[in-house]
């Protein structure tokens, strides 16, 4: 059996309750502020929020990269690697790659509400870039 984290609720955060889609504008001890689409505040406790019907993260804020000027000093093949591992590996724990356009929706296999990440990181990958097999072959860990 896997079990995935629950998820980390920040502010900034879209959550969704009954259908409705909320900001998280504040986090104090125990208790949430949230924010409407009209802007309309109202206050809870994490745990009234947490159990509330229909309660799911709607949409979290894209982490942010590096900037791409590390990648510079690499070889083209290399730095071509690099980014095709990033996406995948961005697609794998967030469900979408990075340079999607909001509102994309996760493929299937990569949904993050319906798969744990055990699962996702299990689905057999497209294809490999030149040379990135050899490298994930000799980097693999057997457990």
């Amino acid at each position: 059996m896997t079990v995935s984290r629950p998820p980390v609720l920040r502010v900034g955060d879209e959550v969704e309750i009954g259908g409705a889609v909320h900001t998280v504008t504040g986090l104090s001890g125990s208790g949430a502020r949230l924010a409407d689409v009209t802007g309309s505040e109202t206050s809870m406790t994490l745990a009234e929020l947490l159990s509330a019907p229909g309660f799911r993260m709607a949409a979290r804020p894209p982490a942010a990269l590096p900037p791409q000027g590390l990648m510079d000093a690499l070889p083209e093949e290399a730095a071509d690697q690099a980014l095709w591992w990033e996406r995948h590996i961005v697609e794998v724990i967030a469900g979408i790659p990075p340079d999607s356009v909001a509102g994309t929706r996760p493929r299937p296999e990569y949904d993050p509400e319906t798969r744990t990440l055990r699962q996702r990181e299990l689905v057999p990958r497209g294809p490999w870039p030149a040379g990135a097999a050899e490298h994930a072959a000799a980097a693999a860990v057997v457990v």
